[in-house]
């Protein structure tokens, strides 16, 4: 969720614009692009390349070329803004924040690559009990958060109030507090995303009011309908007792293909020894 104008908005889609960003260290120190800041691109880890997927937890990584040696930026976190010209000046949005993972220096080009995450890596961490029983579903995840130390965006949350009478996940080896997150996503219906301004929010889907057109269109394809299973042979051995179910109006509907490919299908029947 990012505050931004509606000239911003309205720049953003224009297929010709003029865009920058800068990076600002935990200290305050700046990055700029007419200093060491080479480039920037920011990736989604995690369900649709823009936004992740429903009922998971979705982590972006942020990929940064730098000039010179940035060696001493291993595990510093900063604040990355995206810019975009408006009316003859740049506007500014905070698109995350990120912690550094990885720094490589490559001394024949002078550059040093990082790979930063967002706050989604510190639910990487070993789950430990958080909370004490019966709780709730809402009160448990302000919990999750609490041990991994994000603060938590959400004030409700969708079956928030069902009850957890115990802790379910103490005696499950390797288990990380993201685990627990998405499937709290599971239950609650939401997406498990961090925020830009690094809060944990769980979000349903909802009607955003932004309408896009054709003009937004960048790439579409289209391919065969795969319908479902329309015609299939039930069948026992040595018994043949054959049963066959077919739906000639789906069959002969245009463009419909519909497979199923026995060398990937594996059926057993068993029914009182038969």
């Amino acid at each position: 969720m990012l505050t931004v104008s509606s000239d911003f908005k309205t720049n953003m889609q224009d297929p010709i614009k003029k865009v920058t960003g800068y990076l600002t260290l935990q200290d305050g120190t700046d990055i700029l692009p007419d200093g060491d800041l080479v480039k920037y691109t920011i990736d989604t880890i995690g369900g649709s390349k823009a936004t992740g997927g429903l009922l998971k937890t979705t982590m972006r990584k942020c990929s940064i070329t730098l000039l010179g040696s940035h060696t001493d930026l291993q595990g510093v976190s900063m604040d990355v803004f995206y810019g975009v010209e408006v009316s003859s000046e740049f506007e500014y949005a905070l698109s995350g924040k990120f912690t550094v993972s990885e720094v490589t220096f490559n001394l024949d080009e002078n550059k040093t690559e990082l790979i930063a995450y967002d706050n989604m890596q510190k639910f990487y961490s070993d789950y430990t009990t958080v909370t004490t029983y019966p709780t709730t579903l809402f009160v448990f995840l302000q919990a999750i958060c609490s041990g991994a130390g994000v603060e938590l965006e959400n004030t409700t949350l969708y079956n928030g109030d069902l009850p957890i009478d115990e802790d379910y996940y103490k005696d499950i080896p390797d288990t990380k507090f993201r685990d627990v997150i998405e499937e709290i996503a599971e239950v609650s219906a939401t997406q498990a995303r961090i925020l830009p301004n690094g809060n944990l929010y769980l979000a349903q889907i909802n009607d955003t009011g932004e309408v896009i057109t054709y003009d937004n269109l960048l790439k579409y394809s289209t391919g065969d309908k795969w319908g479902s299973v329309n015609s299939i042979v039930l069948s026992r051995s040595p018994q043949n007792d054959n049963v066959y179910k077919r739906d000639d109006v789906d069959i002969n509907s245009p463009t419909n293909r519909n497979i199923l490919d026995f060398n990937k299908f594996n059926e057993t029947y068993s029914a009182g020894g038969a």
